[in-house]
């Protein structure tokens, strides 16, 4: 199974498809839970668009709209899983700059995959104000965008924690 992601607004991130499409493809060969990029294609006239591979699950935004909570025990797993994931991430010069419950997927199996790579950075050149920080093209103009630092993911996920009872 695959799936295929077009960008209908290229406005609305930072990369293009097929920068994405790269730093995407560089986050996997070093070893980080994301969908494996297949491919990138380019058709004259028509939208890019990368295929990779399917990933089973749901997002953690979905788990939270849809009122369901994790427990104690599954909150320190997958904060586990997700430090580990920013870790090869960042240990290969890689920030991802919009990690948040949307672009993490719980699988059945208990397993992460972060996606989506559209305001990610590779090589992460500068101070952590400077990573998290660009001018970038906003309806024609330039501005400058402040991105949430990576690890503010962990914060989120606590949101869907189940609290025990008369706490």
């Amino acid at each position: 199974r695959i799936c295929i992601k077009t960008l209908h607004k290229p406005e609305a991130t930072v990369n293009s498809l097929d920068r994405e499409y790269t730093i995407q493809r560089l986050a996997h060969e070093a070893g980080v839970k994301t969908p494996r990029p297949l491919a990138y294609l380019a058709l004259e006239g028509k939208a890019a668009s990368m295929v990779m591979e399917y990933v089973e699950g749901e997002s953690g935004k979905k788990i939270k709209e849809s009122g369901r909570k994790i427990t104690p025990a599954e909150y320190e797993a997958y904060s586990t899983k997700i430090k580990a994931e920013l870790n090869r991430l960042h240990g290969v010069g890689i920030y991802h700059r919009d990690l948040h419950l949307g672009n993490v997927m719980f699988m059945p199996d208990g397993n992460i995959s972060i996606i989506d790579f559209g305001d990610a950075v590779h090589p992460a050149i500068g101070s952590e104000d400077e990573i998290y920080t660009q001018k970038v093209m906003r309806n024609g103009r330039y501005v400058e965008e402040r991105f949430p630092r990576d690890e503010n993911v962990l914060q989120e996920l606590r949101t869907i924690v189940r609290r025990p009872a008369g706490l």
